[in-house]
């Protein structure tokens, strides 16, 4: 049975801390997440919820399917 897992678009993430010369620590201050959620969603240990969405989406300024996706899981196997 597929699931739907929320997934970042990383290389979006990654691109733009290298763009603006941003650590991950400095980037997690920015959006207002701990550095450690940030780096388990963008490594995919961790799936955003909506608090860490609605702050990426407001510091990103992107419309969801901009910034995430869903990865369909089975679950079945």
């Amino acid at each position: 049975m597929p699931v739907e897992k929320i997934q970042i678009r990383r290389d979006y993430v990654l691109q733009y801390m290298v763009n603006n010369d941003y650590s991950l620590n400095q980037l997690a201050l920015e959006i207002g997440v701990s550095p450690a959620t940030l780096s388990r969603v963008l490594n995919g240990e961790r799936r955003p919820g909506q608090l860490v969405i609605g702050k990426m989406l407001h510091y990103f300024n992107l419309k969801f399917e901009d910034l995430f996706y869903y990865d369909f899981v089975d679950k079945s196997q």
